[in-house]
């Protein structure tokens, strides 16, 4: 068992004031999750991943831009991100969502920078 329930998970992913963080919870040859802490107007800024991802928010609401469009991303929701193309998250309150990278990229690529 990764985590035992949704407060473990969340106790183990703070909101640092101002920040985006990153914690890897699982990985394999083939999958990677990660636990991302996201404030509110902290942006993890545009980048690329070069496998599929799937954004699932756990706590809190966030935005995703894609392709032009701002999506809007409340608790519970699941996106699905084709690899290579661009996007950036911004906390629209402090959140937390699970990033899953399918593939053999490193999670260093979905570094959490800040705004």
């Amino acid at each position: 068992m990764l985590v035992a329930d949704a407060q473990t998970l969340l106790r183990a992913l703070p909101i640092e004031p101002g920040r985006v963080r990153s914690r890897r919870l699982f990985k394999t040859a083939d999958l990677t999750v990660l636990g991302v802490a996201i404030d509110a107007g902290a942006v993890m800024r545009e980048h690329v991943a070069s496998v599929p991802i799937l954004i699932h928010v756990v706590d809190g609401r966030a935005a995703l831009e894609l392709r032009r469009q701002r999506i809007e991303l409340p608790v519970g929701a699941m996106v699905h991100v084709d690899g290579n193309v661009r996007h950036a998250v911004e906390g629209l309150e402090p959140s937390r969502f699970l990033l899953l990278l399918f593939g053999t990229q490193s999670e260093t690529s979905h570094s959490a920078d800040t705004e």
